[in-house]
């Protein structure tokens, strides 16, 4: 075994050892008639040493090395708490949970329990068993509010009690419009009153505001996201909509004009994207619906006609243009085809009375804003239902509402002229589940540490920044830190992609659909992506990593042949071991006929397998090329990890798929700070705390590092 010091130097486990013997002996009293060597404890000292080993391996992302160590620390010391400790933690990384769970009731029993260690131990039991089965609430809470910015001013969150104490009066302040929530937890509110697109961060901080340069908005109301960070704005009172550039502000294109005629607008609000390239825009002054496509040509509009009594808001979903019409006492839903035909019965309730706008959220179900508050609108069986309700179910002045990356809903309020943060109650005051997940001391008293932050069912909470953390070394503060990357804003991904043998499919036919896979799918990513192909064989082997061995994907789909016995589960391990290496976002792609074998799992179990991709921030999808059913084992590691199962003979693109991976940004964050510890030459375990706060969640991990050793 081998460490690099800061100086680039080797040193070997034994010059460790004989540094902490020479260091035993310098500090140990001389007994009257015995020599200090007889004092000296040689299995504190070989102890000392595998555990140093055990954790230094953690933090390379060697699991397998540092379970070793750390058994190893554990055989001299049996009663060791601090290793007891750490070997739960290499388990859990390596996917073992249970036995990692072994470990740490051990250390509760011997007194070195913490509330950290509390934390983790719940978070293994909500995330095993019936925990991810458990239906979610069904109604929303507030947990936080603020006020936009003014020009040249700053958002004022307020969270828990603090909600209703300062909010702003109807004549004061700026007035939101709809939002557009980012796949990075930020997100787009157009300030109808200032004139500006602002963006915000998870935080209810002012990031950017976007004015329109020399033509400038004009009373933008309406905001939809399009792929490529492009945002379409609709100027209400300009009678335009304008597409811009969501990272720069710059006004890219623009279309419409006043009028009541073919492509003129009397007051365009709300936007429906359809992904096939069209936006669906509602014409408040004609009362009509106006399609057009992204770059800016008017396709056709319906309405306008006494059609609609008051058009609301719009969605697009399965094809479907739902539409919201406001009458007297009562709303209703109605349905219409992309050209405009209505289909299905309109669906009128009372429940809808006023209601102002309609959108998708990420599950599929549609959120309904209205004063009152917030209902849910299930397009499957047409079931509606309130969520959220204003106090005394009296209007207020809510107007949008969507659900966040981070399971919260936003609102904005036109009224007291703020945004809401709403949570379900099982979300209100839960604990987030940090974790440390390595620390790299090489040029100590530099100190790096990557933190992945999740919420209770292991979904990654995005967004953060400085102001969510605090770092602690054995309790003390350590100063100022920096933040120097976020999951949110990472854009390389890591892509492993395993072939698994058929036993279904006939063997030419399948080897020509994987080739086509492999080709759309190498084809597809740019180079600053890391990819590789790994045959799930016997032994499984990497088939081609990186650009410059590809060659040919039919070369490569004929080293997939059919094996009796082809390891799942050692393909999986050998792919992830490459994925944990590198700091990018990391998707694991199974390619095969939806069979598994008896032995597929015979080495790692499926939980072990699911564990490891899990804890270590990877998601794993299948590309079911074949007609039969897909083992109900792939299935649920998939939902485990948080993937999805893509058929290669549906109409869902690859390409589009690949996109959709990227924009699945991992909650891991990395800080730098300077170390006040004396790491004693690098003897000494240095513990170190993170504690992450967001809106009213919070959680804690504790872990801990050496410096290199020094002679």
């Amino acid at each position: 075994m081998k460490h690099n010091n800061k100086n680039g130097k080797v040193v070997s486990s034994l010059g460790f050892f004989l540094i902490l013997v020479i260091g035993v002996l310098l500090s140990a009293p001389l007994p009257a008639q015995q020599g200090s060597l007889q004092a000296l404890d040689f299995d504190r000292v070989q102890a000392d040493e595998a555990f140093r080993d055990g954790v230094l391996f953690l933090h390379a992302s060697r699991t397998n090395d540092a379970i070793v160590a750390f058994q190893r620390a554990l055989s001299f010391k049996p009663d060791d708490v601090l290793a007891r400790l750490w070997l739960g933690r290499a388990y859990y990384f390596g996917g073992y949970e249970e036995a990692a769970e072994v470990e740490w009731r051990q250390v509760q029993v011997l007194g070195g329990g913490t509330p950290a260690l509390q934390s983790f131990l719940n978070t293994l039991d909500n995330r095993r068993g019936f925990g991810t089965e458990i239906q979610e609430d069904q109604e929303f809470f507030p947990v936080a509010a603020f006020s936009l910015a003014l020009p040249g001013g700053v958002s004022d969150l307020r969270v828990g009690s603090e909600i209703n104490a300062t909010s702003q009066t109807t004549t004061m302040g700026s007035m939101p419009g709809t939002l557009a929530l980012r796949p990075d937890g930020w997100f787009y509110v157009a300030n109808f009153s200032q004139d500006s697109i602002q963006v915000y961060d998870v935080n209810g901080r002012l990031r950017q505001t976007f004015t329109g340069g020399i033509q400038g908005f004009s009373g933008p109301f309406g905001l939809s996201l399009l792929p490529n960070s492009r945002l379409v704005v609709t100027s209400f009172r300009g009678d335009r909509v304008d597409i811009i550039d969501g990272v720069s502000g710059n006004i890219l294109s623009t279309f419409g004009e006043k009028g009541i005629g073919s492509g003129q607008f009397l007051g365009p609000q709300f936007i429906a994207f359809d992904p096939q390239g069209y936006l669906f825009i509602t014409d408040y002054g004609n009362q009509r619906i106006q399609k057009w496509t992204t770059e800016g040509e008017f396709v056709l509009s319906f309405g306008g006609d006494q059609t609609f009594h008051r058009v609301g808001g719009i969605a697009f979903f399965n094809d479907r243009v739902y539409v919201l019409e406001l009458r007297e006492g009562l709303g209703v839903l109605r349905t219409f085809d992309a050209f405009g035909n209505e289909r299905d019965l309109p669906l009128e309730s009372t429940l809808l009375d006023k209601a102002e706008s309609i959108k998708v959220d990420p599950r599929g179900n549609m959120l309904v804003t209205s004063p009152k508050g917030l209902l849910v609108f299930d397009p499957e069986n047409r079931s509606l239902r309130r969520v959220f309700a204003s106090v005394e179910d009296q209007d207020q002045g809510f107007v949008f509402g969507d659900l966040d990356v981070n399971g919260n809903v936003l609102m904005s309020d036109v009224r007291r002229r703020e945004i809401l943060f709403l949570s379900r109650l099982s979300g209100l005051y839960s604990g987030l589940h940090v974790q440390i997940n390595r620390v790299v001391a090489d040029e100590f008293p530099l100190v790096n540490i990557e933190v992945a932050v999740e919420d209770r069912t292991g979904a990654p909470v995005l967004g953060l920044d400085g102001i969510n953390f605090s770092v602690t070394e054995g309790g003390s503060g350590i100063g100022e830190s920096v933040m120097l990357r976020r999951g949110y804003q990472i854009d390389e991904m890591g892509l492993q992609v395993v072939v698994t043998p058929s036993r279904v499919v006939p063997g030419t036919e399948y080897r020509v659909s994987v080739s086509d896979v492999i080709s759309r799918i190498w084809n597809a990513l740019p180079a600053r992506d890391s990819v590789s192909i790994v045959n799930a064989g016997e032994t499984p082997q990497i088939l081609a990593e990186s650009r410059g061995t590809y060659q040919d994907s039919q070369r490569l789909s004929q080293s997939v042949v059919y094996s009796p016995n082809w390891a799942m589960d050692l393909a999986l391990r050998l792919s992830g071991n490459l994925l944990v290496r590198e700091d990018r976002i990391r998707h694991l792609l199974v390619v095969g006929d939806g069979e598994l074998q008896d032995n597929s799992f015979s080495q790692f179990g499926l939980e072990e397998a699911q564990g490891y991709l899990r804890n270590n921030s990877i998601v794993l999808h299948y590309i079911h090329v074949g007609t039969s059913s897909i083992d109900p084992g792939i299935e649920y590691i998939v939902k485990q990890t948080g993937g999805k199962v893509l058929s290669y003979y549906g109409d869902y693109s690859f390409e589009t798929f690949l996109e959709d991976l990227r924009l699945q940004y991992p909650g891991r964050y990395w800080i730098e700070y300077s170390s006040r510890f004396d790491d004693d030459f690098g003897r000494k375990y240095l513990p170190l705390e993170v504690q992450v706060q967001y809106l009213t969640k919070s959680g804690r991990d504790e872990s801990g590092y050496f410096a290199p050793l020094r002679f």
